[in-house]
C-alpha cells in the first residue's frame, strides 16, 4: 500500500476507535437493540393489545395484534387503525399518572379529618377540611350539552328529565336544571393523596377533590379493583391524546 494510503487507513482506524470510546462513555451502544413485543391492557373496556415498536412512532415501524383470549386463536400483526393506537397511547399515559401522580392512600386519615372539621372539633388554625371545602360533590352542568346532560342521566339513573314526557326536542337549559335539581351527592369510597398536578386534572373532569394548604386528595368514588381501571385516569390522558392528534 503507498505510504499515503497507509496513513489515511491509519487515521480513519483511529476516528473510528475515538468515536467509539465517544459513545461508550455516554452509555450508548453501538449496536442495534432488538424490539420485543409488549403487551397493554385497556381500560374500563379490559380489551389487551400486543405491539411492536414506539406507539408515536412511524406507521411503517409499528404493528399490533389484539391479544388471544383463552384458546381463541391468535391474530396476525397488523398495522393497526389509528383508533386502537391513540387507545394504546392513553393507556400507557393513565398507567404513567398512576405511578407518578397519585401517591398514597389516606382515606382513614381524610375521612377523620372531614368528621372533626364538620362538627367544629379540630382547632382552627387547622382548616380545609370541612365538608363545604370538599369540591365537586354535586355535578356542575353549566358547560355541558344535551348528549352530555342525557348521559349523565343515564348514568345516575335520574329519571325525571325534560324528554320524560315524550318530548323529543328539549331545552339544553331544562336538562341541566333536571340534573341540578336531582343530582345526587358523590359518594367518596377512598381518599388518595395525590400532586397537584393531577389534582387540578381531576377538578377539570368533575371528580371529587380537596385542595387546601396542606395537601390535594382525590375522592375516589370506586372501589374494590385497580385503580386502573376506573377509567378516571384514562379520562384526563385522551384529553392530551386529542391535543397532540
Amino acid at each position: 500500500m503507498p505510504d499515503d494510503g497507509r496513513k489515511a487507513e491509519t487515521y480513519r482506524a483511529a476516528v473510528r476507535r475515538k468515536v467509539t470510546r465517544a459513545w461508550g462513555l455516554h452509555g450508548v451502544s453501538m449496536t442495534r437493540t432488538k424490539t420485543y413485543p409488549k403487551t397493554i391492557q385497556t381500560w374500563p373496556s379490559g380489551q389487551s393489545f400486543t405491539y411492536r415498536g414506539d406507539p408515536d412512532g412511524p406507521v411503517n415501524q409499528r404493528s399490533l395484534r389484539i391479544s388471544a383470549r383463552n384458546n381463541d386463536q391468535q391474530e396476525a400483526w397488523r398495522k393497526g387503525t389509528a383508533a386502537e393506537w391513540a387507545t394504546i397511547r392513553v393507556a400507557l399515559r393513565a398507567e404513567r399518572y398512576a405511578e407518578r401522580e397519585i401517591l398514597h392512600c389516606d382515606s382513614s386519615l381524610v375521612d377523620e379529618l372531614v368528621r372533626a372539621a364538620t362538627s367544629g372539633e379540630l382547632p382552627g388554625d387547622l382548616q380545609g377540611f370541612a365538608y363545604d371545602d370538599i369540591e365537586n360533590i354535586y355535578p356542575d352542568p353549566s358547560d355541558w350539552d344535551v348528549a352530555e346532560c342525557r348521559t349523565y342521566c343515564d348514568d345516575h339513573g335520574i329519571d325525571n328529565t325534560p324528554d320524560a314526557d315524550g318530548r323529543e326536542e328539549s331545552d339544553v337549559d331544562d336538562w341541566r336544571s333536571a340534573i341540578r335539581q336531582y343530582a345526587e351527592p358523590a359518594e367518596v369510597l377512598e381518599w388518595w393523596r395525590v400532586t397537584s398536578w393531577l389534582c387540578e386534572q381531576l377538578r377539570a373532569i368533575g371528580e371529587v377533590v380537596i385542595d387546601n394548604n396542606y395537601g390535594y386528595w382525590w375522592g375516589r368514588t370506586c372501589s374494590g379493583q385497580g385503580l386502573i381501571m376506573d377509567g378516571t385516569l384514562q379520562q384526563i390522558a385522551r384529553k392530551f391524546e386529542e391535543v397532540s392528534a
